[in-house]
C-alpha cells in the first residue's frame, strides 16, 4: 500500500513509510547501512515503475512489448530492475550480517576467561572444604 515513488523521496530524507524497507530505515545502525537501504528503495521504486509500464501496456493490448520488457535484461526492462533491487537488498543484508557476526565474536569474547574462573572457583570451593572439615578429621585419625 506505499507509493514506490513516495517510499524513496521519503527514504532518502529519512522520513518513516511503513513495510519491511520502511523498517529498515528506521532502524539504521551501522555505517553505510543508511545508502544501502536508500539503494534499495530506489531500485525497488523503479522496479515498480517498470511494472506500472508493463501493466499501461497489456491494458493497451501491447503484449509483444509487454512481454519483452518483462523478460529483458537491458536497462529499463524488468529482470534488469530486479536485479539491481536485488543486489542492493543483499548489500543490506551482508552490512547488517557482518556487524551483527562482529557483536556476536565480541560477546563470545568476553565468556573466553569464563573456564578459567569457574575452574579456580571449585578449587578454592574443594580447598575451603578440605579447611573446614580439617578439624573434624583429625578428630577421627
Amino acid at each position: 500500500s506505499v507509493d514506490a515513488q513516495e517510499a524513496a523521496t521519503d527514504g532518502q530524507h529519512g522520513v518513516y513509510f511503513g513495510g519491511y524497507l520502511g523498517v529498515e530505515l528506521a532502524n539504521i545502525t551501522y555505517p553505510g547501512e543508511r545508502a544501502a537501504a536508500v539503494a534499495a528503495v530506489n531500485a525497488w521504486a523503479d522496479y515498480v515503475a517498470i511494472d506500472s509500464q508493463m501493466r499501461q501496456l497489456l491494458a493497451q493490448g501491447q503484449v509483444q512489448q509487454t512481454l519483452t520488457i518483462d523478460l529483458g535484461t537491458q536497462s529499463g526492462q524488468s529482470d534488469w530492475a530486479f536485479a539491481r533491487f536485488d543486489d542492493a537488498l543483499g548489500q543490506v543484508i551482508a552490512i547488517n550480517q557482518q556487524y551483527f557476526n562482529q557483536q556476536i565474536a565480541a560477546g563470545f569474547g568476553i565468556l573466553n576467561p569464563f573456564p578459567y574462573v569457574l575452574f579456580g572457583t571449585l578449587i578454592a570451593l574443594a580447598a575451603a572444604c578440605v579447611v573446614g572439615m580439617k578439624p573434624r578429621l583429625d578428630e577421627y585419625f
